[in-house]
């Protein structure tokens, strides 16, 4: 049941179509297992975890025939067809090369040609007009023959074995790549495929035997686990569609190193699939971002609200919406006292103040206390006002922290006398 599934990994496990070692056909039972032993943090290097912001399943094994081997390509290409029909993308675990080819059929025929990039020792791209022939070594020639790929757009890298009939498709053999480093490397790939709609498919022996020996035809001088996983890692953001692990046979290698490798790929795969389309195709994404925004706005402004600087000898005194306003963003502005004229408003605030009690001597020796009760933009707040000999002092409780502060006794004095009033008014 693929029902919101976002990515299926598949196995497909056929041999049939070498001209060297068999045992391709054991990859995605090796992978599958070598895969637990990666750790369940996200993987290292990307600023995302795939595993949880996509749905992804294992799709199981293709089903086939052995003994049909003329059977085999449509077999594979209506199970990766199932997968795209549902809207989902696929990583296959193969398998021989040839695997490649039927599912590139499959994904031809619902986005149209697309571009290959091939990490691989070998081009797989030898003349083989007939479209019978199961071959691990001349799919991607028919794959620009019968419309598949756009050559022009489509990359080789690691390449290390003679073609001359390369088809137009870019290649950057393994020399290039020790001499100019992975992360050029991965900057030329991205941008010989531009944006294009790509399918990626990696064939383990890209690697050199000392990293990846399980494999039906190791080449020496190839890439290291390192370089590869530096250019997977770099090349985020180019238009991956789906792609493959191939050419993975266990036997050949007792260190169990290559399924390890072959392991890795296929979360590097996840992960690039995962950072171009789940990301910014999620429907929710962008309101999942806005929230985001806001939650830390409200937190922000709670902490400013509740821990808002104190400034004495100075009060802003103005009309009672303004202070309203004022004690609802959580700080009351500030401005020089300016003598009479602002004595006089403050003395107009606190007579319109609705004082719910008085308490004789109040809490300070020798003076009153008021205790105001009313409202701020509908949120209750609680009111002190009270004169003492260090100054006027507020403070005002309301329901998202607390402001206290006051105005020091010789301004205050200052503005009595310039009232002409005494001291003790």
């Amino acid at each position: 049941d693929l029902q919101g599934v976002d990515l299926a990994v598949t196995g497909v496990p056929f041999d049939q179509a070498v001209t060297n070692r068999p045992g391709a056909r054991f990859g995605p039972r090796a992978v599958r297992e070598a895969s637990t032993l990666q750790t369940f943090d996200p993987p290292y290097g990307w600023e995302f975890d795939p595993f949880s912001e996509c749905n992804i399943v294992d799709y199981g094994d293709l089903a086939f025939d052995y003994a049909q081997i003329s059977a085999f390509p449509a077999a594979l290409k209506s199970h990766i067809q199932t997968i795209l029909n549902a809207d989902v993308a696929s990583i296959a675990l193969g398998g021989d090369h040839y695997v490649s080819f039927p599912i590139l059929q499959a994904y031809a025929e619902k986005y149209g040609p697309v571009s290959l990039l091939q990490f691989d020792a070998h081009s797989d791209t030898w003349p083989d007009d007939d479209m019978s022939r199961v071959d691990h070594g001349t799919m991607f020639y028919k794959a620009v023959k019968t419309g598949l790929i756009d050559p022009s757009r489509s990359v080789q890298v690691g390449i290390r074995t003679t073609n001359e009939n390369r088809l137009g498709v870019n290649a950057i053999d393994a020399r290039e790549v020790h001499e100019t480093g992975p992360v050029a490397v991965a900057k030329k790939i991205k941008s010989l495929l531009g944006d294009a709609p790509t399918y990626l498919s990696f064939d383990i022996d890209c690697l050199d035997p000392a990293f990846a020996p399980g494999t039906g035809t190791p080449v020496w001088g190839g890439l290291s686990s390192g370089q590869a996983s530096i250019i997977l890692r770099d090349l985020a953001g180019i238009n991956i569609l789906g792609g493959d692990v191939v050419e993975v046979s266990p036997q050949y290698d007792s260190s169990g190193a290559t399924a390890v490798a072959g392991a890795h790929v296929a979360v590097e795969l996840i992960c690039l699939w995962a950072h171009r389309h789940k990301r910014t195709d999620d429907p929710m994404f962008l309101l999942k971002v806005l929230l985001g925004a806001c939650g830390v706005i409200m937190v922000l402004g709670l902490l400013w609200i509740r821990f808002a600087p104190i400034y004495k000898d100075s009060w802003h005194v103005t009309t009672r919406a303004e202070r309203d306003k004022a004690f609802m963003g959580g700080v009351i502005r500030f401005l020089p006292a300016a003598g009479k004229s602002e004595l006089s408003q403050l003395l107009a605030v606190i007579e319109q103040a609705p004082r719910t009690k008085y308490i004789a001597g109040g809490e300070k020796e020798g003076m009153g206390t008021y205790v105001t009760r009313t409202k701020v933009f509908g949120f209750p707040d609680f009111t002190t006002l009270w004169l003492s000999d260090t100054g006027l002092h507020i403070y005002a409780r309301v329901r998202f922290g607390r402001i206290d502060f006051g105005v020091n006794r010789a301004r205050v004095a200052d503005w009595l006398s310039q009232a002409g009033l005494a001291d003790n008014s």
